[in-house]
């Protein structure tokens, strides 16, 4: 097959949908079919030679409106001569891959995950609102998030198979959106390998008392509680980290200065995937703290590298991850603070390190490839 991948992100940018195109890209291409990739970037010069060959970019640089054009202006000739679509995204990519679908009469799969209306909502009016209330409790849109709404209800309309890792989200998007459940279906993220996991564990540089956060410093991430709640049980003994960038990151900053917090709150910027994954080995735990987090791929890295973990529990992984690691309330300060002083305590961090090496809801990048190509196939025939 001849596969169009549109997505707004790609390495080294963060985000499950740059990690999603990149290794399903590869195991693609492996398997012998052809794929062409359209996405968005910051910095195209920071991206490899080998990268450019493979993807056209548009640069962010650009405004709205225009380099949504020049994104479907990149789709257009190389879904001209592809099978089909896979979207990553149900806006910024969205709107111009459906709209070149539509023209090109070519089918559409659209993997759905994060909400870019909710997102946009909670950052224009940092309320502390969890993406299930936010469909159950319709608040009062402004204009560009009632635009936001009317793009991604017509991007899921058009496509052709709407793509979920949980029934949780599923169920959300079908309450909010008039889509039909009929062409929906789940597709599982991806967890590590038997051999991945063993050979994370036994590379790991001994463990720091680090606890790290990693990924786009937004609102939404509910940071700014995270950093009270870290103050409330800290002895001294630990160090937070925060690995990425984003729009919250000079505001948690000042709060840190204020806090007098300079010498156990770091702030490390973005960080090769490499070089993450040796941070996620190396910390004492992951903490995932957000508001809502769909399904997200840090998880898998923190069971990749045997790495306990705190999650919020408005998460599609909530339901099948509460053995594994700690659920947490986001709204709840004294609750987040209670689940980092369990993971503070040496003993009890053990005995979540010896329940991820019994882990085994395993599942490689070229399991979730073949099940992808398997609903890319019926759909070419159709």
């Amino acid at each position: 097959m001849k596969i169009l991948i549109a997505t707004p992100l790609w390495p080294p940018e963060l985000g499950g949908p740059a990690n999603y195109a990149k290794n399903l890209a590869k195991e693609f291409v492996s398997a012998g079919h052809e794929v062409g990739i359209v996405s968005f970037a910051k910095e195209i010069s920071r991206t490899s030679p080998q990268d450019l060959k493979l993807v056209s970019f548009v640069s962010l640089k650009f405004p709205s409106g225009l380099r949504h054009f020049l994104f479907f202006c990149k789709l257009l000739p190389k879904l001209y001569k592809a099978d089909l679509c896979f979207l990553l995204d149900s806006f910024s990519a969205g709107l111009p891959a459906a709209s070149a679908c539509l023209i090109l009469r070519k089918p559409l799969i659209l993997r759905v995950e994060g909400d870019f209306l909710w997102e946009s909502f909670v950052e224009r009016t940092r309320r502390d609102v969890i993406l299930r209330k936010f469909y159950e409790d319709a608040p009062h849109l402004s204009l560009r998030e009632r635009l936001i709404k009317r793009v991604t209800g017509w991007v899921l309309k058009k496509a052709d198979r709407l793509v979920f890792s949980s029934d949780w989200r599923r169920a959300m998007v079908l309450r909010a959106q008039r889509v039909s459940f009929e062409k929906t279906i789940i597709i599982q993220n991806v967890w590590p390998t038997v051999l991945g996991l063993a050979l994370n564990m036994s590379k790991a540089k001994p463990r720091t008392k680090t606890i790290l956060w990693a990924g786009r410093m937004l609102y939404l991430k509910n940071l700014q509680r995270l950093i009270r709640a870290f103050v409330k049980v800290n002895d001294g003994s630990y160090e937070l980290h925060f690995v990425g960038e984003g729009s919250e990151r000079k505001s948690l900053e000042l709060q840190v200065k204020s806090l007098k917090l300079d010498d156990t709150v770091r702030f490390l910027g973005p960080l090769p995937r490499e070089e993450l994954l040796e941070k996620i080995s190396s910390s004492a735990f992951l903490i995932l703290p957000s508001l809502s987090d769909v399904g997200p791929n840090i998880i898998a890295e923190a069971v990749s590298a045997g790495t306990p973990f705190i999650i919020t529990r408005e998460s599609g992984y909530a339901e099948y991850m509460k053995d594994w690691g700690l659920l947490v309330d986001p709204l709840d300060e004294d609750d987040l603070a209670a689940k980092i002083k369990i993971l503070m305590d040496d003993q009890k961090r053990r005995e979540y390190q010896k329940r991820l090496e019994s882990f085994i809801s395993y599942r490689d990048w070229k399991e979730a490839a073949q099940d992808w190509l398997g609903l890319f196939a019926k759909l070419k025939k159709q």
